[in-house]
């Protein structure tokens, strides 16, 4: 899940307690999801805020996931 103003990403267990917190260099991170041939790029975009000082404002960070995320159905 990402917190959006909060500047980090959090992961939750099957039982929803919290299994992680994942700070981000960005203040605002939006629309977290998996991609890559195994799905195990987790893609996140950025969001403009209006917070003081210079951040990484509309970018798309990837990085390498140790679990694979869920293919979901083609929409249309």
């Amino acid at each position: 899940v990402a917190g959006v103003t909060a500047g980090r990403l959090t992961k939750f267990a099957p039982d929803g307690r919290i299994a992680g917190i994942f700070s981000l260099p960005t203040p605002a991170p939006t629309m977290p999801c998996f991609g890559g041939s195994d799905l195990k790029t987790l893609f996140i975009t950025s969001l403009r805020t209006d917070r003081p000082g210079r951040y990484q404002i509309g970018t798309l960070f990837s990085v390498k996931a140790d679990i694979a995320g869920l293919q979901t159905g083609v929409f249309g």
